[in-house]
């Protein structure tokens, strides 16, 4: 009888990653309109556009990351068949 192994913190960090990842673009973006707010006296434009940029970004980081998953799982699936072909 075999024991299954817990991956689970593979995932965690993975989840983790993309999470602080999101943040730091959304909370970047959002500083550096405030900022910019300040400098050119565009209350609260500036800030409102950075924030929005910022999801944009933290949206598309999701996006590649999980189709860069899906692509490694393809991938690793297509090796496997050859390699059971090839037993």
């Amino acid at each position: 009888m075999t024991r299954q192994k817990n991956n689970w913190v593979k995932p965690l960090a993975d989840a983790i990653n993309m999470v602080t990842t999101i943040a730091a673009a959304i909370g970047f973006s959002g500083l550096a309109g405030w900022w910019l707010d300040g400098k050119f006296a565009t209350d609260p434009w500036l800030t409102i556009l950075g924030i929005l940029l910022g999801s944009g970004t933290g949206i598309k980081i999701m996006w590649d990351r999980l189709n860069a998953n899906s692509f490694d799982k393809r991938i690793e699936k297509k090796n496997n068949e050859k390699n059971d072909a090839n037993e």
